[in-house]
């Protein structure tokens, strides 16, 4: 029954008895507090330039990072048995992380990330998610940011929110242009698989999203239509929890903790919170200088153990081992998944080096993949950067490398197929360059340009150009 119980409710005749599960301690009846001993709530959130921490109660209130380079902090997760904070930084275009005490910051990804807008801590398996929102990707990568994987890159059009459950294996992303061309939030295995469109109706621009574990609820803001609403894990009893234009103007982040909600807003500019349940005055945290992005409350219940399926032998798996849905693969809660360059064998735990892939290019990216139309799996690091226009491709099997042709910037690279080695081959008279050919007997490079209704080519052992009709 929505709004009685904080976590688990036993109908009884003519009356209703609450619970809570183990952690918490009930509180009037009604209310799950987490017990003294499971430690003291921290509340992290950007400022929309540097990363704070302080109490949940808006007292003790400090810096936990600078801005690096003039650099946003947007999404922001945890992971509390590591004393680790993450966080994504979409003016340099990394993900970072750092020790909750501010020591040891690290870069986690910083190659052929585009506006990476959110991320979401698989504390289980010890894995990270990250959503691209200019090239429409979710990636899942190592905390160390090896054994990266492109989960989900078909049909999508803005995503934003991202969440994750491994106590049930299932991830749950926003989308303000979803298959349809409307907004839509979904729900999916966290190995990418079995997606679910959960919410369709009544989306403006659902942003941050974060779950109630214990009551298996989803919490979404929307930007547009100034509201918070939730709704189950399967998209149904949904309710509305803070709405109106002038007491939630325009949310942004949100993270739920006990019986409330935190969550942040560009117009009052300031972090709130609110009742879970319904709240028409919610209260001011934190007052920010500037617009405030991600926040997260850090609190060991807010991240329950259980068994980790990949954690022998990596499941069995040759290579990297992703959590599932619990009755997914046959009750197993996991599939495998293969590194850049690899396709996953018909045993489902192998990986076989790819010799043979389609290379392509849209606006948004260069990819590789394989012939198997049913993988989405990415041979190559996809090639991305805003703004962009990638035309022109090829490949050189000698040094494994790419070849592509951006007519927004009007220059011509060549780079590893994992990403590293980037070098600009041609930027003067490469006007809307539309095609590329590799040569790689004489080592030359050839080109097609509309503008100049030229055919050049390259001598790529010193970047000459050696003929141009």
């Amino acid at each position: 029954m929505w709004g009685v119980c904080d976590q688990l409710c036993e109908d009884r005749i003519g009356s209703h008895r609450c619970s809570c599960r183990e952690g918490y301690t009930l509180e009037q009846h009604r209310y799950c507090r987490a017990d003294v001993s499971t430690g003291v709530p921290s509340l992290i959130f950007s400022n929309g330039r540097d990363l704070l921490i302080g109490d949940i109660h808006g007292n003790s209130l400090r810096t936990l990072v600078h801005s690096q380079n003039r650099g946003v902090a947007v999404g922001v997760d945890f992971h509390y048995n590591l004393h680790r904070i993450f966080w994504t930084d979409t003016i340099q275009n990394k993900v970072f992380s750092v020790d909750m005490d501010g020591s040891n910051m690290q870069v986690v990804l910083n190659i052929s990330v585009d506006y990476p807008e959110n991320l979401a801590v698989d504390w289980v398996n010890n894995k990270l998610y990250v959503v691209e929102a200019s090239v429409n990707r979710i990636d899942m990568v190592d905390f160390d940011g090896s054994n990266r994987v492109t989960l989900i890159t078909e049909n999508l059009g803005n995503p934003r929110g991202l969440a994750v459950d491994p106590t049930v294996g299932y991830m749950f992303f926003s989308d303000w242009e979803a298959l349809n061309g409307q907004p839509g939030l979904e729900r999916a295995f966290m190995d990418g698989t079995n997606r679910y469109g959960i919410i369709g109706s009544k989306l403006g621009w659902p942003a941050g999203i974060t779950l109630d574990i214990e009551a298996k609820r989803i919490y979404w803001v929307d930007s547009r239509y100034d509201y918070i609403e939730t709704a189950t894990y399967d998209g149904l009893h949904r309710k509305t929890v803070v709405h109106g234009g002038a007491v939630i103007p325009h949310p942004f982040g949100i993270s739920l903790f006990e019986h409330n909600v935190y969550f942040t807003d560009w117009t009052k500019m300031a972090v709130m919170k609110a009742n879970k349940f319904t709240d028409n005055s919610p209260q001011v945290v934190y007052s920010t200088s500037q617009t405030p992005h991600g926040v997260a409350v850090i609190h060991q219940l807010k991240q329950p153990y259980v068994p980790n399926p990949c954690s022998v032998d990596r499941g069995g798996c040759e290579q990297i081992c992703v959590l599932s849905h619990r009755s997914d693969n046959g009750g197993l809660g996991y599939r495998c998944k293969c590194r850049i360059g690899y396709d996953l064998h018909a045993d489902g735990k192998r990986c076989l080096a790819v010799r043979q892939f389609l290379l392509f290019s849209s606006q948004l990216a260069v990819r590789g993949i394989p012939f198997n139309l049913s993988s989405q799996e990415d041979i190559i690091l996809p090639v991305t950067g805003s703004p962009s226009y990638f035309v022109g491709v090829d490949f050189s099997a000698e040094d494994d490398a790419i070849f592509f042709s951006d007519t927004a910037k009007d220059i011509i690279y060549k780079q590893k197929v994992d990403g590293t080695g980037r070098e600009v081959l041609a930027a003067n008279r490469v006007d809307g360059v539309e095609d590329l050919a590799y040569d790689w007997i004489s080592k030359n490079l050839y080109w097609t340009d509309p503008r100049y209704r030229s055919i050049s080519v390259m001598k790529l052992a010193d970047k000459s150009r050696i003929h141009h009709t």
